[in-house]
This record gives structure tokens, sequence and C-alpha cells, in this order.
């Protein structure tokens, strides 16, 4: 996923930091297996 360098808010649940965020701060969804980019719509 990328997404702005301030975007979202950073917690931690069961030890494991996480990143909340609008949906509409998320520029564009990478995915490993592929090797390719799709745009969020």
């Amino acid at each position: 996923m990328i997404c702005g360098k301030y975007a979202g808010q950073t917690i931690k649940v069961d030890g494991e930091e996480l990143l909340v965020m609008r949906e509409e701060d998320v520029m564009d969804v990478l995915e490993a297996d592929a090797g390719v980019s799709r745009k969020a719509a």
C-alpha cells in the first residue's frame, strides 16, 4: 500500500503496530504475489 507520509494513526494491538487511515488516503495497492499494482478505488 502506498499512502502519504503523515496519513493515518499508528496504534499497537496485541504487540503488533497497525496503521489506521481513511480509505481516500490510500494512493495505491501493491500485490507482492502478482508483482503488479492497481489503483485503489
